[in-house]
């Protein structure tokens, strides 16, 4: 299940947290309906087991996976639909070059430009809609998990709260951090 939920480069390979050694565990797809079905089953089983809180480690996403990653299937039906809503025909074609939303791919896009991750997207424009999808897909679907296990706390007769780290609060957190109860901030300092 884990490998099937695991985000994908730009090549259609499984995403893995390379800084984990030996052996680095999949890099999962916030867009994967299968993975949040399986975060929404832990936080209820947490509030089960009589837990007061749920602590969400990196909220914006772990690593740097919305620039180097965020390239599964998922990621890229969710992106086609995000420049469908957003955009009109010819204003895809103009700004992206992009002739069918329908059939866009941007895998293949990246690809066929000799970009190996949305890093090295020619067309700045493109890349930073991409990251802004993500980032509203993840906001998204962290105030679903959240709702869900609500509602799980709830039919338990108790309440949950809910943190996250904020590992530099940078802006693409704030969005982000007005869905939790509490924030930690993560600092690490070198001497």
């Amino acid at each position: 299940v884990l490998r099937d939920a695991a985000c994908a480069d730009v090549f259609g390979n499984p995403a893995r947290c390379l800084w984990i050694q030996p052996n680095p565990p999949y890099l999962m797809c916030h867009n994967n309906p299968a993975w949040q079905q399986i975060l929404k089953e832990r936080a209820c089983e947490q509030i089960e087991a009589g837990v007061d809180a749920i602590h969400i480690d990196e909220i914006e996403g772990i690593g740097g996976h919305l620039y180097l990653y965020g390239l599964c299937n998922y990621c890229i039906d969710g992106f086609r639909r995000y420049l469908k809503e957003r955009f009109a025909t010819a204003e895809l074609l103009e700004r992206f070059g992009i002739e069918n939303v329908e059939a866009f791919d941007y895998r293949e896009y990246l690809l066929s430009h000799g970009a190996v991750s949305v890093v090295f997207d020619p067309n700045a424009e493109l890349r930073a809609e991409f990251v802004r999808f993500q980032m509203l897909s993840r906001k998204e679907q962290i105030a679903d998990l959240i709702q869900y296990a609500r509602d799980c706390a709830k039919e338990h007769g108790r309440e949950i709260r809910f943190s996250g780290n904020t590992f530099f609060f940078s802006a693409n957190k704030h969005p982000l951090a007005q869905l939790l109860d509490f924030v930690v901030f993560e600092n690490t300092m070198y001497l």
